[in-house]
């Protein structure tokens, strides 16, 4: 449901980040591609994984606040999973 981050850290001051492969790369690269043709269940299988993404993160208090095709990964095994997390919060009480 999210996308895994393996290890994070400065070198040269560059930032280097490994994620998680998704081989078949953003859901807006896939409809680009089949060009208007869509398999309903894959639609609906995408945005069931889409919003159990966003059901496990406010569980945690974390809002995404950037939700779209290009956040959305896809894998060759069809799993479905949130990217992109530059504009998340933490939500408090205050």
């Amino acid at each position: 449901m999210i996308l895994r981050c393996f290890e994070c850290f400065d070198f040269k001051k560059r930032l280097w980040v490994f994620l998680e492969l998704m081989d078949c790369g953003a859901l807006t690269q896939i409809i680009d591609d089949r060009r208007g043709k869509y398999d309903e269940d894959f639609i609906k299988y995408t945005m069931l994984r889409t919003v159990q993404g966003l059901d496990f993160l406010h569980k945690r208090g974390i809002m995404h606040r950037d939700i779209k095709s290009d956040n959305i990964l896809v894998s060759e095994k069809g799993d479905v999973k949130l990217a992109d997390f530059g504009y998340s919060v933490l939500l408090s009480n205050e």
